[in-house]
């Protein structure tokens, strides 16, 4: 992570941030999920998807809302994100975030992470080439569209 900050990122101070200020950002070492972990949290963001799309669960959880919270975008937003922990008994789901952060510095650990993979010469735990190449054009198009 350090190699990667201080190659990719011409911001001595994000380095300093990150590396000096905030040494426990990241976790030390890589962790994998199987494929199993992976669709229980699929099938868990499936079972909230097809709850609020209900209309009795929409008229009741907006009953006492201001107008505000009625409008109902078309999309969700480029970094909408469902949060999970681990533990032994699979993922649980910790929050629902309509405007997650962090975007840039996940990009940072797909770069990271393609190069812990290819150092352990797995193909299967490679990260997306198109994520890891240029995240940040990716996110860009994101936002365009759904602009």
């Amino acid at each position: 992570m350090q190699a990667e900050l201080l190659r990719r990122q011409d911001d001595i101070d994000l380095y300093r941030m990150i590396i000096e200020e905030r040494p426990h950002l990241f976790a030390e070492s890589a962790v994998f999920v199987t494929d199993a972990c992976i669709q229980r949290q699929s099938d868990i963001i499936a079972a909230i998807e097809s709850v609020i799309a209900l209309p009795a669960y929409q008229e009741r959880a907006l009953m006492y809302a201001p107008e505000s919270a009625k409008f109902i975008p078309k999309a969700h937003s480029v970094f909408f994100g469902y949060d999970f922990h681990m533990d032994a008994e699979g993922p649980q789901l910790i929050e629902i975030n309509s405007n997650a952060g962090g975007g840039l510095l996940n990009a940072i650990v797909a770069r990271t992470q393609k190069e812990v993979c290819c150092d352990l010469a797995s193909e299967e735990l490679m990260v997306d080439a198109t994520i890891t190449h240029k995240p940040e054009q990716v996110f860009i198009e994101m936002f365009l569209e759904e602009w």
